[in-house]
């Protein structure tokens, strides 16, 4: 059952792939994720895994925290983010 954190992870995931310029069928081959998978996940069906998330961010060249919702996120780090 996807969540609204689901969502915003996969949000956050696709604002890195725009800032990027790494289209899915990329981010997919590079980070060994199927594609079918990738697209649930990015659709915000299914949840990342924190793996998965760390080698999308070695893809993207960021940081898995960059993907951390702001649920998460202490008060003061989220207001500087």
């Amino acid at each position: 059952m996807a969540t609204k954190i689901d969502h915003e992870v996969a949000e956050l995931v696709l604002a890195a792939m725009g800032d990027a310029e790494v289209s899915r069928n990329v981010l997919s081959r590079k980070s060994g994720i199927p594609l079918t998978t990738l697209r649930r996940k990015l659709d915000g069906h299914v949840s990342f895994n924190f793996e998965e998330l760390y080698r999308v961010a070695g893809v993207l060249e960021t940081t898995p925290s960059r993907f951390t919702p702001r649920a998460f996120v202490p008060k003061h780090e989220a207001v500087a983010a």
